[in-house]
């Protein structure tokens, strides 16, 4: 397999498997951190093509800081509103 198939397949089944983690203790599948995962691989090339640039390392960290809670804030949101569909 080349690197970059590689590389793309350790994205996905990470993706798959934070997916899993978080959509079952939530009991709502909504595939937030499916995407979350997904869109960081053109995140490292963008990050990649700005090496050396310290616009590369806000972008990198800005992501981290706010995508993560970001996508658990979403699954948070859902959880709620199918506690109150069953109420």
């Amino acid at each position: 397999m080349s690197q970059t198939g590689a590389f793309m397949l350790s994205f996905f089944i990470s993706a798959v498997f934070h997916e899993v983690i978080i959509s079952v203790p939530f009991r709502a599948f909504r595939l937030w951190a499916f995407w979350g995962m997904v869109m960081q691989v053109p995140l490292v090339y963008l990050t990649k093509s700005l090496q050396g640039n310290q616009i590369g390392n806000v972008i990198f960290w800005v992501s981290i800081s706010l995508g993560q809670p970001f996508s658990v804030l979403m699954y948070y949101k859902d959880f709620i509103l199918l506690q109150a569909a069953e109420a």
